[in-house]
């Protein structure tokens, strides 16, 4: 987990935990802003508990201790450090773009080899635009299967669009190392807006910026998909290194 390591290393130490919102489909933490994560949870029949240490105890917590959550191998407890670990990310530096994930696959990856990692709606629509298109969806316990799986194909990828919640199941840096090659976007709500990702091998980063916490909180609290939430900004940015749009 040396990519997840290092994140948290450039994260404040100074930002305590305001508020914690663990719900049905999305994890919201307020801390030097709002950050949020996918909310993943093992099993309730599985060998592991489920929960999460110290809950009921997380206000008024050091922010960067609850990032390190991000490396639990309990996927609860991983989603709330991922939306901790967003909270505190500095974005100051960063150009954000409104440009949706989906036009940046597909304008890359028209008549080429494409590998998705996760499920996204446009996957139908991205079909019938590439030369090959390889799915690679499994439950988020079934990190280590996905893996197995995506070692046949990210290797022979012109573009790979992975999702953010690999970070929860902690196989982020490893689907990362298997297309050294391809145009590379990682993206989704757990996506960390980090430029240690373009070290990576990232060329696009797609994630969520929450700009009417109020709004954004009335879904998330209600049960809504990241799809469904309104008051949170789609937003990209890209590797300087190797953007030329």
């Amino acid at each position: 987990m040396r990519l997840l390591e290092e994140i948290i290393k450039t994260l404040p130490k100074e930002p305590r935990i305001k508020e914690v919102h663990i719900c049905a489909f999305d994890v919201a933490v307020k801390s030097l802003d709002w950050g949020l994560s996918s909310s993943f949870r093992d099993p309730c029949s599985g060998s592991s508990p489920a929960w999460v240490r110290k809950a009921g105890q997380l206000i008024g917590m050091e922010a960067r201790e609850l990032a390190r959550y991000s490396l639990s191998e309990r996927l609860l407890e991983a989603s709330l450090g991922m939306a901790t670990l967003n909270s505190l990310s500095d974005v100051s530096g960063f150009n954000f773009q409104e440009i949706n994930a989906d036009r940046i696959v597909l304008d890359h990856g028209r008549e080429k080899n494409v590998v998705v990692v996760g499920d996204f709606p446009f996957l139908n629509k991205l079909r019938p635009e590439v030369k090959n298109l390889w799915i690679i969806n499994r439950l988020p316990w079934e990190g280590e299967d996905g893996l197995r799986e995506a070692r046949g194909v990210l290797p022979r990828a012109d573009v790979a669009a992975i999702t953010g919640s690999s970070f929860i199941n902690h196989t982020a840096e490893a689907l990362l190392s298997l297309c050294p090659r391809a145009y590379t976007v990682m993206l989704g709500p757990s996506t960390p807006f980090s430029p240690i990702l373009f070290k990576y091998g990232v060329d696009a980063i797609c994630g969520a910026r929450v700009e009417d916490p109020d709004l954004a909180l009335k879904y998330i609290c209600q049960g809504a998909s990241f799809r469904q939430i309104k008051g949170v900004n789609r937003a990209t940015v890209f590797n300087p290194e190797t953007d030329n749009t």
